[in-house]
C-alpha cells in the first residue's frame, strides 16, 4: 500500500507542476487580450482551486483525496 501512495503522490506532484505551468501560460497570454481573458477567467480560477486541493491532499497524506485531485488535474491536457 505504501508504494501505491508514493506513486500517486509522485504523479500528483508532476501534475501540479504541469497544470501550474499551463495556468501561468494562460494568465500571461490573457494579459493583453480582453476577449481571451474573459473566456479563460473562470477556467483559470477553477484550475487554481484544483491545484490548491491537490497540494492539500498531499499535505494531509490522504490517498483517496490525492487520487481525486490527480484525476481532476489530468483533465487539463497539454496543448
Amino acid at each position: 500500500m505504501v508504494d501505491t501512495i508514493d506513486i500517486v503522490e509522485a504523479a500528483l506532484t508532476r501534475e501540479i507542476e504541469r497544470v501550474s505551468a499551463k495556468r501561468q501560460r494562460w494568465l500571461e497570454g490573457s494579459r493583453n487580450d480582453v476577449r481571451l481573458a474573459l473566456n479563460l477567467n473562470s477556467r483559470i480560477g477553477v484550475m487554481g482551486i484544483e491545484i490548491d486541493e491537490a497540494k492539500e491532499a498531499i499535505l494531509a497524506d490522504d490517498a483517496a483525496r490525492a487520487v481525486r485531485a490527480l484525476y481532476a488535474l489530468r483533465r487539463y491536457d497539454d496543448d
